[in-house]
């Protein structure tokens, strides 16, 4: 925290200093800015920008670093980025360890300082990022069901007031087959997300998308149920947070449903939780 509080403090001098012309094109004869200079000029942004990984190759490519340094740090900010897409955050974060110790083996030699520390605050945003994915646990609650629905190989039989009903042509995929909670179309489905936070800070301002589909025979999304609902909220550090997310089923949907989570910190997606509810279709 210390480390991050001087980089800022660094960055904002530079802004006091550095106020004017960074954006103006070089004219004939004008002097190209040097790779200081340069790394001066983009520490100017706000330290808040710098957190997009995709963003880091232009950003890099914009510092007149020398081709050898500029393509080993190209290669390894690629490479971290293509560790996410795969879903390996650990093999992504020691790939940013060594882009974040290349520069700083270079600082005041081939890399400037100002550019050091502003590339630096890029890569430990980003990892901070990454790393915050791992700190949200998210669990979905089903509550006040009336009964279960259970999908099987020979169809979904719904269970409840003592009474069972089978429709044996909603026959879904075998990843799908088990036993779900039952609700009545047109009554309320009272949902709790409970979202666990023990990230690096005390508290955490999150966004919860909620998204409802009817689910396909296939476990592919269907028509949606409702519109998305956003609900904002902030959680605190080894404190189970409760949102609600009930909703009042609609009449017409039929079969199994999904419930899908999607929970934001700062803009971005951290993670997806999904659950499975049914309403009995059969009997509408």
């Amino acid at each position: 925290m210390k480390y991050r509080t001087f980089v800022f403090l660094v960055l904002c001098a530079v802004l006091i200093i550095s106020s004017c012309g960074e954006n103006e094109p070089l004219s004939p004869g004008s002097k190209e800015l040097t790779q200081s200079e340069q790394g001066a000029v983009l520490a100017k942004r706000s330290i808040t920008e710098y957190t997009a990984i995709g963003d880091m190759q232009r950003v890099i490519e914009e510092l007149n670093l020398e081709k050898g340094i500029e393509n080993s740090l190209v290669s390894k900010v690629n490479n971290a980025q293509k560790s996410l897409e795969k879903g390996n955050d650990d093999a992504a974060i020691n790939q940013l360890q060594a882009f974040i110790n290349q520069i700083e083996a270079q600082r005041g030699k081939k890399i400037s300082e100002e550019t050091v520390d502003m590339l630096i605050a890029y890569a430990n945003n980003v990892i901070a990022q990454i790393d915050d994915e791992l700190n949200f646990d998210v669990n979905i609650l089903f509550r006040n069901e009336i009964g279960v629905t259970i999908a099987a190989s020979d169809g979904t039989t719904y269970i409840f007031g003592g009474m069972e009903f089978r429709d044996p042509n909603l026959i879904y995929a075998e990843e799908y087959w088990g036993e779900y909670p039952l609700y009545l179309p047109g009554r309320d489905a009272l949902i709790d997300v409970n979202v666990m936070y023990n990230g690096p800070s005390e508290q955490a301002d999150i966004s919860i998308v909620t998204e409802v589909y009817k689910m396909n025979l296939d476990g592919s999304n269907g028509d949606p149920v409702k519109d998305p609902t956003t609900i904002y909220s902030t959680v605190t550090k080894d404190v189970t947070k409760i949102i609600d997310a009930s909703f009042t089923l609609p009449i017409m949907p039929k079969g199994l449903n999904r419930f899908v989570v999607k929970l934001y910190h700062e803009g971005t997606l951290f993670t997806t939780k999904e659950g499975i509810f049914c309403p009995p279709g059969n009997l509408q």
